[in-house]
């Protein structure tokens, strides 16, 4: 029996360290997250190792119909050489060597052999993993069975209002049971969900129906039943490391697709990240709920994703080359980090914002607004309660109605303003440096103004501010209102702030060149696409070739072609612009991208000083689909037949054919263009000849001559040439091209 658990458990070590660590190579890869596979492909590694294992251990022993039975397998095998030797003892005579070997193996009986110098340790070892396997499955069993027991005794949720939504969110399925919970978190749990009763007092009614969507989600989906499974196969193979990976993944794709689900269904995320928050400042220093216990949540992660839409895929995964050789050598695996404790989770949470790169986080509630911002050297946090009220610069507060409180550590230096109103109608204020009380000063002064401005722009639309900023400072305000953005979402949205708040006619001289200028420093392809196309859309008078000129900087092929496909027909026709945006189109390196955007400019209507430009762009296409696809979009812009007035593009489009190596696509573009052609055009049928001249197979070759002998002209110029190209022919299809010749 011992001996099967060993076998057991060595493969099973091998087994899921393959599977594990090729699933975590291609979620590293992102390429799970791309086919929305990562979820599904984590379990099928978590589970399916223990199933290979089991076929491993039962394939030998299945009978086979041509084989003799084979001999039990010993716990561990002999070296390869003293197994030879065993084989080749009867023979010792013929085999000196062999003999040789035999002799000196039974000479030194006092020398350990393989076999009894491993099967001590694999004993210990096969012992100890069964007993951790049998405390944990006990462990998860009682908590499972502690869970329900509390689950039927808890008394249902007191608001009918909250029970009739949850109904209609899980709509067409029942809605599970809403419980009342003393304290703790949120839970699912077999069809009931438990809210605490914190949840009725601090949290909002939007806050409650994001939460309760979520572990809605959680029930619909059945994760209380794939969780407890999971768990259990991890805690079977407990000394696999890779398994604390593979549950701290599922947890994470668990929560973030019911985040997904209840932001979908409530269609607002800023409630759940609310929610959330509260949720962790109440766990602080607590024990986990008896439903958390089963699957824990990293509430960080969950955070960030629902405040960085739309990423919502995230990988945890770190030194994937690592984890892969140990995956195949069996030997120093990374053990993966283990859960963040409850009791640091603020502490890690101001880490998590003081790591975000100069970027904002906010969560904004009834009563109270946490805004927070770092980068590196660099760490920044503003509470306050209620609304403020503020000078007409906007860099003094002259009113709170709770407390509020500034901070600030950069490169060492730490800064503290902190205000609240007294009873007496009067305001408490108090201003540190490194810890010490001082006397507000002028540098404090500027620092409070500058702390104003990242509240403002972190809860308030920029529109709101553009509005107040031009009611005080007029054009100029607006100028340094743009120029004063430091992040590139700021810059982005002030950009379009400005254009949308000011009417046509004023967006013209000083303002138009501090866009455009501020435009330029915008680092991320999104942001500086959205800007530009907001410049294109909403300048007086755009400059397209300054527009072009940041455009050709973005790094991005699709965000370079939705720009241009933005902007098609927009461009005005003149030679040096044509040439600009020809520039910008081959910084696009996908095929797929740029066809979108030539057909874009074709569906635009283009005049005819875009049309040969369009085409010659096609003829760079590297793919003979899209080069075809992108031509007869051309062909269905012309009037059939075509008018004489378009034959220089005709023949630009059969040469570009020639370009085409896929002989199909080739023949389906000629027989398209030959649609458009005007009986005896001598030059553009010539041209289609020599592309034609190019197709090896024999029937689309024929597929061409069929369709273009109608079209030859009644001089028979062309018509040896026609024959030189059917001469190759099969004397079936020889004939029939003489007889489409003879019509």
């Amino acid at each position: 029996m011992i001996d099967i658990a060993a076998n057991a458990l060595l493969s099973y070590l091998l087994h899921s360290s393959l599977l594990l660590g090729l699933v975590a190579l291609l979620d590293r890869s992102g390429w799970l997250a791309r086919r929305g596979l990562a979820e599904p492909a984590w379990r099928a590694a978590l589970l399916g190792a223990w199933l290979s294992t089991l076929i491993a251990l039962a394939l030998p022993h299945l009978p086979v119909w041509s084989a003799p039975p084979a001999p039990p397998t010993p716990l561990v095998q002999s070296l390869p050489v003293s197994a030879a030797v065993q084989q080749a003892a009867p023979a010792a005579a013929a085999a000196p060597a062999a003999a040789e070997t035999l002799a000196n193996d039974q000479a030194a009986p006092g020398k350990a052999r393989p076999t009894e110098e491993f099967a001590l340790p694999l004993l210990l070892l096969t012992l100890l993993w069964l007993g951790g396997a049998t405390v944990g499955l006990l462990r998860l069993g009682l908590q499972a069975l502690q869970l329900n027991r509390q689950t039927r005794h808890l008394p249902d949720w007191p608001d009918h209002e909250l029970q009739r939504r949850a109904a209609e969110l899980a709509a067409p399925q029942p809605a599970p049971r809403l419980r009342l919970v003393a304290d703790g978190s949120p839970w699912a749990w077999g069809r009931s969900i438990g809210l605490p009763a914190w949840a009725a007092q601090q949290l909002d009614p939007a806050q409650r129906e994001a939460v309760l969507a979520h572990e809605l989600a959680h029930v619909l989906r059945g994760d209380a039943g794939w969780r407890a499974l999971c768990r259990a196969a991890a805690v079977i193979g407990w000394l696999q490391p890779l398994n604390r990976l593979a549950l701290r993944r599922l947890d994470l794709l668990m929560e973030t697709a019911c985040d997904r689900w209840a932001v979908a269904r409530t269609g607002a995320a800023r409630p759940l990240a609310e929610s959330l928050l509260r949720c962790a400042e109440r766990q602080q220093g607590a024990p986990q709920a008896a439903a958390a216990m089963l699957g824990g949540s990293p509430l960080l992660t969950r955070l960030r994703l629902l405040m960085e839409p739309p990423a919502m895929s995230v990988s945890p995964l770190r030194h994937a080359r690592w984890w892969l050789a140990g995956c195949l050598l069996l030997a120093a695996l990374i053990v993966p980090a283990t859960l963040l404790p409850p009791g640091r989770l603020a502490e890690a949470g101001s880490h998590w914002f003081q790591q975000l790169p100069a970027e904002f986080s906010q969560l904004v509630g009834p009563r109270s607004t946490l805004v927070r911002t770092g980068a590196p050297g660099l760490s920044q946090e503003l509470r306050w309660q209620g609304r403020l009220q503020l000078n007409e610069t906007e860099d003094e507060v002259l009113a709170v109605e709770g407390l509020l409180r500034f901070s600030e550590k950069r490169e060492g230096l730490q800064r503290e303003w902190r205000m609240s109103p007294q009873a007496d109608g009067g305001l408490l204020r108090e201003y540190r440096v490194d810890g010490v009380v001082q006397p507000l000063d002028d540098a404090g002064r500027r620092w409070i103004g500058e702390m104003l401005k990242i509240a403002l722009d972190a809860t308030e639309a920029p529109v709101q501010r553009a509005r107040r900023v031009f009611e005080r400072a007029g054009i100029d305000g607006l100028q340094r209102f743009v120029g004063e953005a430091a992040q590139d979402g700021q810059r982005r949205a002030r950009i379009e702030a400005v254009l949308e708040l000011l009417p046509p006619g004023q967006r013209g001289g000083a303002l138009q060149a501090q866009l455009l200028a501020s435009s330029a420093t915008i680092r991320g392809a999104f942001d500086q696409r959205h800007a530009l196309q907001a410049l294109g859309e909403g300048l007086d008078a755009p400059p397209w070739a300054a527009l072009l000129a940041q455009a050709a900087t973005l790094d991005s092929d699709f965000e370079r072609a939705e720009l241009l496909v933005q902007w098609a027909g927009k461009l005005p026709a003149q030679p040096a612009l044509v040439e600009a945006w020809a520039g910008v189109l081959a910084g696009v390196h996908s095929d797929f991208e740029r066809r979108r955007v030539l057909e874009a400019q074709l569906r635009a209507g283009a005049v005819a000083d875009w049309r040969l430009p369009v085409l010659h762009a096609a003829a760079n296409l590297g793919a003979a689909f899209e080069q075809r696809q992108l031509q007869q979009a051309w062909l269905r812009t012309l009037e059939s037949p075509a008018s004489a007035a378009v034959l220089p593009e005709l023949l630009a489009l059969a040469e570009a054919s020639r370009r085409i190596d896929n002989d199909f696509e080739r023949r389906q573009l000629l027989v398209g263009l030959l649609r458009h052609a005007q009986l005896g055009e001598p030059a553009l049928l010539q041209a289609v000849l020599k592309s034609a001249a190019g197709i090896g197979n024999d029937f689309e070759r024929l597929q061409v001559l069929q369709a273009l002998a109608t079209l030859l002209p009644a001089d028979g110029s062309l018509d040896a040439d026609y024959r030189r190209l059917s001469r190759g022919f099969s004397p079936h299809e020889r004939g029939l091209a003489e007889q489409a010749l003879d019509r």
